[in-house]
């Protein structure tokens, strides 16, 4: 059996987030996805799964479009005593470490999970981390979840009540995308990152794996004023993609479309909501309004190339 094949086994038996499933990789892995198995006694113990890219011609290791974690499953049933447990990570990030020396790509990028807050082994062979950090909210008390959020932010979803609907059906997805989508990375002045066919292939592989929902707020007029795309798993709901028109009333839309995602993953029984926040200054401030906790994550990286590297720097002074 292939590395591949042995990881979609191992998934049957045991529960990993979303961005690790083999269908959300089949969808979003625009060339080509792989897993790094460690093993021991025929026993798997950990598991990291990565995309492999080309960029300007050469093989790369970066996350998936669309896909705000990596992370990796490990296998801790063997360990007794909290030292065994640091071992096996430290064993596990090391050998993934001589992995990827040996693969040598152009670069290498791979975000951990909150919950794989450990790199040790990666920092012995020369990678490099760097902490950025999303904010999960507690939805698991809707009520309290409003109360906690800041007045203004109670007092936009008052009054976006009264102007606004929520659609979760019978949706066209190319005008989400043009009308939307492309607007706000216009408006941003960037431009957007994946193409309507990866947005259309990762709607419909939610909808087909009963994890992921689009919501659209439209106005008075039925003129769609914002839309957000949520996705999760057993224990958390992610905002993974949003979209607004520039007018006044998408102050309101999106706040209202989150709070609504909030309720929605409430009545599926998840107990948290993590914002996917920015380490943009005004996307984090935005979202610490809904009083979040904040939550640190790994951002691993290693430069092989610098050619990569000095193309890389050419096209953004080129943009």
């Amino acid at each position: 059996m292939t590395n591949k094949q042995k990881y979609i086994q191992l998934l049957k038996e045991h529960d990993v987030h979303i961005f690790m499933q083999d269908w959300w990789l089949d969808s979003v892995c625009s060339k080509d996805w792989d897993v790094f198995l460690y093993e021991k006694d025929g026993k798997i113990l950990a598991a990291l799964p990565y995309n492999i890219n080309k960029t300007f011609g050469f093989t790369t290791i970066i996350p998936a479009l669309l896909s705000p974690i990596s992370g990796m499953f490990i296998d801790y049933s063997d360990c007794g005593r909290l030292s065994e447990k640091y071992s096996l990570e430290n064993t596990v990030m090391e050998a993934f470490a001589e992995f990827i020396d040996k693969t040598k790509p152009a670069y290498f990028n791979y975000q951990l999970a909150p919950e794989n807050f450990f790199w040790t082994g990666m920092y012995w062979h020369g990678f490099n981390a760097t902490v950025h950090y999303t904010y999960k909210v507690d939805i698991s008390d809707m009520e309290q979840c409003f109360a906690n959020f800041l007045p203004v932010m109670r007092k936009n979803l008052r009054r976006a009540e009264r102007l606004l609907t929520i659609e979760t059906e019978n949706i066209c997805l190319k005008d989400i995308y043009n009308d939307l989508l492309l607007t706000t990375y216009k408006k941003q002045g960037t431009k957007i990152p994946y193409s309507f066919e990866i947005f259309e292939k990762i709607v419909l592989a939610c909808e087909k794996n009963g994890s992921g929902k689009l919501f659209v707020a439209k106005d008075s007029q039925q003129k769609a004023m914002g839309t957000l795309l949520i996705v999760w798993d057993k224990t958390t709901c992610y905002n993974l993609v949003s979209g607004m028109l520039e007018t006044k009333e998408q102050n309101y839309a999106v706040s209202f479309l989150t709070y609504k995602a909030m309720q929605y993953a409430n009545a599926l029984g998840i107990k948290d909501f993590d914002m996917e926040g920015s380490m943009l200054r005004n996307i984090e401030h935005y979202f610490r309004f809904f009083s979040g906790t904040r939550t640190p994550y790994l951002i691993i990286e290693k430069k092989y190339s610098k050619t990569f590297q000095f193309l890389k720097k050419l096209k953004r002074l080129l943009r």
